[in-house]
């Protein structure tokens, strides 16, 4: 029997971590189900892409604020997981429950587009909001009163910053219940109050630490901390969610981006009475096979974009909230990447959706250049013994795909140009770049 058995509680702190990531990202992927693709049946009903897009724009500002909605929670949970040092009954009677809430908020965020003009669908949306809150005020409630759950080292400061975060989402949910009762429309982009009042209650908190005295700096090669005059040393250097658990989510969330490839680019074969081989030829015929080339294409893009995140990972010790915060804009910008290539590639026209995907692309480069310009720019997020070689040579490989794009954008954003050079062949020279450039590492 391990020594640690009796020391770990009825689950293992790892486990409930990856069963709370496996959730946070399958509800994702219940989200992204709501935004349909282009189907051959669209065409023949003479649908364009612009008109399509615009039919799925209401399902799209659904996805967006469940997204945000969902994102804030997975940070706010992971906060409070990264306080705990071992997992009681309570504490997981409680986190069950708040995962249970959480699979609920892709159904009944969409109840409220499917029936905007029925006040009940909202109610009910605030209402499991307002649940979900109160578990999570619970959860930490009863993790600051009970010592052997909390970590060691946690300190008033951060208590006091994560309480007051906690109050926020049942109280919007309280005011969404007052404002839907009343039938007023779209009470659902409330939470982005909350968003920003989370933000901003991170943003005050980190500042009047640091006018105390905290910091974290690198002294003598090695990470240290130093002493507020008002508190004992703070544990402001080790980020504000678990690196292992972030780590984790973010490996699910490129699986399943990289699932939904195939899902969005390759139709599956219509029953047939042709024989097997007469069936692959007509299957073949429709076009799939430049759907395959698509697919191929696209799964070597994330691969590259996965390669460059974890790499940078490999080289950061901590993550502290803007780094958190930006790679949740990454991840949805990923996430509409086989959306945008598939527009991209039905599109006769070069805006809108001729250009999105070169946009969508730039984003994504965009944001990874600035999440490892914040982490190498910064002593307290990287390893002390990351050499300056290491950091130029991940900066290069990640200007790669973003310049690409932009050329990608100067040729097909005119009418005349439009299509002269496949997304296909343009994006292959930064993947063969990229594997040039790593190979002399």
């Amino acid at each position: 029997m391990p020594q640690d058995i009796g020391t770990e509680g009825p689950v293992t702190k790892v486990n409930i971590g990856r069963l709370t990531n496996s959730i946070f990202v399958f509800t994702l992927l219940l989200l992204f189900t709501k935004i349909r693709i282009p189907a051959f049946g669209d065409m023949i009903e003479g649908v364009s892409p612009h008109v399509f897009g615009l039919l799925q724009l209401p399902d799209i500002l659904s996805f967006l604020t469940a997204y945000m909605i969902i994102g804030m929670i997975w940070i706010l949970a992971f906060h409070v997981f990264h306080m705990v040092a071992r997992i009681d009954r309570t504490y997981l009677y409680l986190h069950i429950a708040v995962l249970m809430l959480l699979i609920m908020i892709p159904v009944w965020c969409h109840y409220t587009v499917v029936f905007p003009g029925k006040s009940f669908f909202s109610v009910l949306f605030h209402c499991i909001m307002l649940l979900l809150g109160l578990f999570l005020f619970f959860e930490w409630v009863h993790i600051t009163r009970t010592p052997a759950v909390m970590r060691p080292g946690v300190f008033s400061w951060q208590m006091d910053c994560i309480t007051l975060k906690m109050i926020f989402l049942p109280v919007t949910a309280v005011a969404g219940i007052i404002l839907a009762a009343c039938d007023l429309p779209y009470t659902q982009y409330i939470y982005y109050i909350t968003m920003v009042a989370f933000a901003l209650t991170s943003l005050f908190s980190w500042r009047n630490l640091k006018a105390s005295g905290a910091s974290c700096r690198i002294n003598d090669g090695t990470v240290k901390e130093t002493e507020c005059s008002n508190h004992s040393p703070d544990s402001i250097c080790k980020g504000i969610v678990p690196q292992d658990m972030f780590e984790i989510m973010m490996n699910g969330v490129f699986a399943f981006i990289m699932t939904l490839i195939i899902r969005n680019n390759i139709p599956l074969p219509k029953l047939s009475g042709s024989d097997d081989l007469t069936l692959l030829m007509e299957y073949m015929g429709d076009g799939v096979l430049g759907d395959l080339v698509t697919f191929v294409f696209l799964f070597i893009i994330f691969a590259i974009f996965y390669i460059l995140f974890f790499e940078m990972l490999r080289y950061i010790r901590a993550l502290d909230r803007y780094f958190v915060y930006a790679s949740f804009i990454f991840v949805l910008a990923l996430i509409f990447m086989p959306l945008t290539s598939l527009l991209y590639a039905i599109s006769d026209m070069p805006v809108p959706y001729g250009i999105l995907f070169h946009a969508n692309i730039l984003i994504s480069g965009l944001i990874m250049i600035i999440l490892w310009k914040h982490a190498s720019g910064s002593g307290r997020l990287i390893y002390p013994a990351t050499g300056a070689a290491r950091v130029n040579s991940i900066s290069l490989r990640l200007y790669l795909f973003p310049l690409t794009a932009v050329v990608g954008l100067i040729i097909d954003s005119q009418v005349s140009s439009f299509g002269l050079i496949p997304d296909t062949i343009l994006y292959l020279i930064p993947c063969i770049a990229f594997f040039l450039f790593s190979r002399k590492d």
